[in-house]
């Protein structure tokens, strides 16, 4: 049976994530109200374009953000975006702080390494100790060993 992690969401980073949306909607109601009670110039279609931009943008790339650990191997669910990792290419995952850009809404996150183009991905499940223990138990050739998850 399949599990399924929800990324952690920081304050600061949800913060500017809603911030954004919220403006974007805010954009789209001013260019729609401009167009019906305003004047009816480039202005209102332009911020009907960007706020439908933003909000097209957040949607598509943001909600939701879900790991699944299937039977052979990882699915990572940004939005509309999606990356397979079979157990088979992963090397090893640990906990890190690391802001490079990833699917993850927190900076509590997980590197996993795997033989691949890139070399490791990150993630931030809510727990992060169950998701790794998961991970060794699905993954026949990794072990959990103090927070980390290595080749047994």
């Amino acid at each position: 049976m399949d599990s399924i992690y929800k990324s952690k969401v920081d304050w600061w980073l949800g913060a500017i994530v809603l911030t954004l949306f919220g403006g974007g909607l805010l954009s789209v109601c001013a260019g729609i109200y401009s167009l019906f009670y305003g004047d009816s110039t480039i202005v209102p279609w332009s911020m009907l374009a960007a706020g439908l931009g933003t909000v097209s943008f957040i949607l598509v790339l943001v909600y939701p953000i879900e790991y699944r650990l299937t039977q052979s191997e990882i699915i990572i669910k940004s939005g509309l975006i999606r990356w397979k990792y079979p157990y088979g290419m992963i090397t090893g995952a640990r906990p890190t702080k690391n802001p490079l850009s990833s699917p993850a809404l927190s900076l509590d996150r997980i590197r996993i390494e795997y033989k691949g183009k890139m070399g490791f991905f990150m993630i931030s499940p809510i727990d992060k100790e169950t998701f790794l223990k998961d991970l060794a138990n699905r993954a026949i050739h990794l072990s959990y060993k103090n927070g980390v998850v290595e080749i047994s």
